[in-house]
């Protein structure tokens, strides 16, 4: 059975974890989940109308990245 492993990239705004992930992503072949992207694609896909529905927008994103972990 091979090594599973996750790396998470935090940090400040604007520092480049983005950048620094997909490199590292590349680098490695491994998946790269991305909170953003992930975000993105409900809010593409589903919308938003206020601050409250894009906070629920938020929750399912946090929720969807735990339950693929």
């Amino acid at each position: 059975m091979k090594n599973r492993f996750i790396i998470f990239v935090s940090g400040l705004l604007a520092v480049g974890k983005t950048s620094f992930s997909k490199y590292l992503s590349n680098d490695l072949g491994v998946l790269l989940i991305n909170k953003d992207y992930d975000k993105e694609i409900l809010c593409e896909t589903i919308g938003f109308n206020n601050r409250e529905e894009n906070l629920k927008l938020s929750t399912a994103t946090h929720e969807l990245m735990h339950h693929d972990s």
